[in-house]
């Protein structure tokens, strides 16, 4: 059976009390995403994942370059959009730090699976987040 690569956005529905400590669990969902490539290698898995820590509702910001004329590579600004954050929030549109993930993995749904299972069993004590986003 040949294994596709794909592409999936992951939400992370789990709460965190600071900014420190999101990081700290994208830093062992990193890990984790290593350790599955690194064991399931014979069976041609393969993963690049972005972990993103967030406490801004989804579709409110937006993540441009800024080029200042200088070489290298522009610098990147967070930019809020008025009308979603005030319009259609009320200007509350800041929620609890979550994660999401964007993975291209192969294979694609395993790989999804094996994440969500990991966060399910591992990270119990942590609540979970109702956002409606």
């Amino acid at each position: 059976m040949k294994k596709i690569l794909g592409f999936s956005s992951i939400e992370v529905n789990k709460k965190f009390a600071s900014e420190e400590e999101a990081y700290r669990y994208a830093k062992k969902l990193k890990s984790f995403i290593d350790y599955k490539c690194k064991k399931n290698a014979n069976k041609g898995w393969y993963a690049q994942a972005m972990i993103v820590v967030s406490n801004i509702k989804k579709e409110v910001s937006l993540l441009k370059n800024i080029n200042n004329g200088k070489k290298g590579r522009p610098r990147k600004e967070l930019v809020i959009n008025d009308y979603m954050a005030n319009g259609w929030y009320k200007g509350d549109y800041k929620v609890d730090w979550h994660l999401h993930i964007i993975l291209l993995s192969k294979p694609k749904s395993a790989f999804s699976d094996a994440i969500k299972s990991y966060i399910d069993k591992n990270w119990i004590n942590i609540s979970n987040i109702l956002m409606n986003m």
